[in-house]
Formats: structure tokens, C-alpha cells, sequence
């Protein structure tokens, strides 16, 4: 850690960059979408789908999970390889979909084609096609598009949820270093907060 921190008095109470809960993952992301815009479009009396388009790693889960607590009446659903099934009789009107890839083209057209429900998906590649098909009331928002200073901001932020200091700005971090972690990681925030919480354990 001594390669990414400069600050010599601090103190962890745990790993920065293991998981979050959702209080914590509010705090640490830097929105790259509008989510009052969001919240407007879902409000307009016609199902649509939105979709947040972005390569693995780029934060797209983290935006759905925050999306998730931002608006109202909406039911989070986490697919896998091994999670496929979910239902949408529910009395919920707004389903926040993660990687929706997972689902078969047919159960996705068919998604697509109800007229009560909306969905705010993420997706690796778009499925523009599939809503022009369809007849799908669709937004499209592309993620993964942080600079520099917001993948810096992050890592400051996590680490003030997990040491003495409470000021994030106080945190002071080797540019370099974290410029060559990003480049040897391609900018993938994930690979990059896997890299330094393996780190950190070794400590």
C-alpha cells in the first residue's frame, strides 16, 4: 500500500477494496448518468427500457444497485450464470436488471414486449435491435467513460470508509502508480480493485 499512499499515519479498520453495501456504494460512485433524467423517463406513462452499455468492470452494476435505492418501486434482480429465473407478476412496475446477457434472446423479446413494466438493464453490447424490433420505447446511456480524477476519487473515498482519516481529500495518492495500474488493467475499475485488495492483504 506504501507504493499507492503517501499519507504515513494512517490506519485501516478493514480491506478498502472489498465489497460494499449499499450506503457505501452510493457514497464512492461518481455517477456517470443523470438519475433525476432517469427517474423522468420512468415516470411518463409508456413502458420503457433503459439500458446502461458498457464493457465488464466499468461500473455498470454499481449505477443499477445505486438506481435501485434512487428510485421508487422497483425490484433489483442480479442474473448469473447459475441465476436465470425471475418473474415479473410482482406488484412492482420498474425491474433493474443486471447483466442481462444471461437471459435467452426469446425471454428478452418477450420482456420487451410487456406493456406495464419498465426495465433499467445493463448489458456489455446494446440491444438497440432487439427494442427497434420490438416496438420498444428505449434510452441508451453509455458507462465507463470516468476519467482519471473519478477512478482517483474513488480509491480516495474507499479508503476513507476504511481508515482514521475522514476527509477523502486529505487522502494522498501516487498519481503514477495508479496511472500504471490503470493502463496494465485497461481502465477496468473491477480488475483494478481486485489487483489492490489482493495487495492489501498482502500487507
Amino acid at each position: 500500500m506504501k507504493n499507492l499512499i503517501k499519507n504515513e499515519q494512517i490506519k485501516f479498520n478493514f480491506n478498502p477494496f472489498g465489497g460494499l453495501d449499499d450506503d457505501e456504494n452510493n457514497f464512492v460512485l461518481q455517477p456517470e448518468i443523470d438519475f433525476k433524467e432517469v427517474e423522468e423517463l420512468l415516470k411518463d406513462n409508456s413502458a420503457i427500457t433503459i439500458e446502461l452499455v458498457g464493457r465488464k468492470g466499468r461500473g455498470k452494476t454499481s449505477h443499477l444497485r445505486a438506481l435501485s435505492n434512487y428510485i421508487k418501486d422497483c425490484e433489483f434482480i442480479q442474473l448469473s450464470t447459475t441465476n436465470k429465473a425471475f418473474s415479473t407478476n410482482t406488484k412492482k412496475s420498474i425491474y433493474i436488471i443486471d447483466s442481462i446477457h444471461h437471459l435467452k434472446l426469446t425471454n428478452r423479446l418477450s420482456l420487451w414486449r410487456q406493456k406495464n413494466n419498465s426495465f433499467i438493464i445493463s448489458t456489455h453490447i446494446s440491444k438497440k435491435l432487439e427494442f427497434i424490433s420490438t416496438g420498444r420505447k428505449f434510452k441508451s446511456y453509455k458507462i465507463g467513460q470516468n476519467s482519471k480524477e473519478d477512478l482517483k476519487l474513488l480509491i480516495q473515498k474507499r479508503i476513507a470508509l476504511a481508515s482514521n482519516i475522514n476527509n477523502f481529500h486529505d487522502i494522498d495518492l501516487n498519481n503514477t502508480f495508479l496511472e500504471n495500474l490503470s493502463a496494465k488493467h485497461k481502465s477496468d475499475k473491477r480488475a483494478i480493485l481486485t489487483n489492490l485488495y489482493s495487495s492489501f492483504k498482502q500487507k
